[in-house]
């Protein structure tokens, strides 16, 4: 006889009636709401600074211009590096750095994460309660529309399979769709580096060819990386700063016209390019190492 048959007739019972009360939150498609499911009381759970602590040892935020930042009603938060992990994430959508506490930016924001990581069971109303919504253009579009402002790792999964300690990296040089969102909306672009990302895992040289060709392809990470040596899953731990630039005015353009809207566009992202590299330097001798060098691939 298998397991199941000789299972208690109750614990079947409680685990399909469990699974039954759950399908409503798997299948509520929330995450392709511009409000999506959040959850401020989860944001801001007092247990978050002690979770960052035991990760990294120190996580907090440097704003440059604060009142800027506060004064600035809508924008796109565009971070990187995206790591392997995203660990830096917690920066922002959690309080372990004090970023609802100090009312860094009070502002209602969404997040973008990858569509794939909502089929995930109850890891999704993990993501869900911390603001993240689906990251497709029509959901961008749609939470910028509603008023809201938006969180963006414009690197995404290249930036992730390329992570490495010591390598200081902004997958954006062809990445322009953020920058298409900011000018459509006609909103702010706020360029952040999280130092330390890059430094909690080491990556595994394992078929590295065949898992970028499966990023180019899919568009689909697969990163492999090694953290402490008692529990590689954990990450290494190492100082986590975000280092926030001043918000970066964007014209709002028409997109029927198309020349000024392209134009529009690559000027701007070369803005916000040359930004997130100037705000490393001013802060790398701090975080980091006086000859280390952003590169924008």
């Amino acid at each position: 006889m298998d397991a199941v048959s000789t299972a208690p007739w109750w614990l079947q019972a409680s685990v399909a009636a469990a699974v039954f009360a759950y399908l409503p939150s798997y299948w509520s498609f929330k995450e392709l709401a511009p409000g999506g499911d959040c959850r401020r009381g989860f944001q801001c759970w007092a247990g978050w600074r002690a979770v960052a602590s035991f990760l990294f040892g120190e996580a907090r935020l440097v704003v440059e211009a604060p009142e800027k930042l506060k004064a600035c009603p809508q924008g796109i938060l565009a971070v990187a590096p995206h790591g392997v992990v995203s660990f830096n994430h917690a920066l922002y959508m959690t309080d372990c750095a004090g970023w609802f506490g100090d009312g860094v930016w009070p502002v209602d924001r969404r997040d973008l994460a990858a569509s794939f990581v909502f089929k995930v069971p109850l890891y999704r109303e993990f993501l869900l309660f911390l603001g993240n919504v689906d990251a497709s253009r029509r959901v961008a579009r749609r939470v910028l529309g509603s008023g809201r402002s938006l969180f963006v790792y414009p690197g995404g999964e290249a930036e992730q399979m390329r992570a490495a300690p010591g390598r200081h990296i902004a997958y954006w040089k062809t990445r322009k769709g953020f920058v298409r969102l900011a000018v459509e909306a006609g909103v702010p672009i706020i360029p952040s580096y999280a130092f330390g990302e890059n430094e909690l895992y080491a990556p595994l040289p394992l078929a590295t060819g065949l898992r970028l060709w499966i990023c180019r392809k899919f568009r689909v990470a697969l990163p492999l990386g090694v953290g402490r040596w008692w529990c590689p899953l954990l990450p290494r731990k190492r100082p986590l700063v975000g280092v926030v630039g001043p918000p970066i005015p964007v014209p709002c353009v028409d997109a029927a016209d198309t020349q000024k809207f392209d134009e529009t566009v690559d000027e701007v992202h070369a803005k916000v390019c040359a930004a997130v590299v100037a705000l490393f330097d001013r802060h790398k001798n701090k975080y980091t190492h006086k000859d280390a060098t952003l590169e924008i691939i």
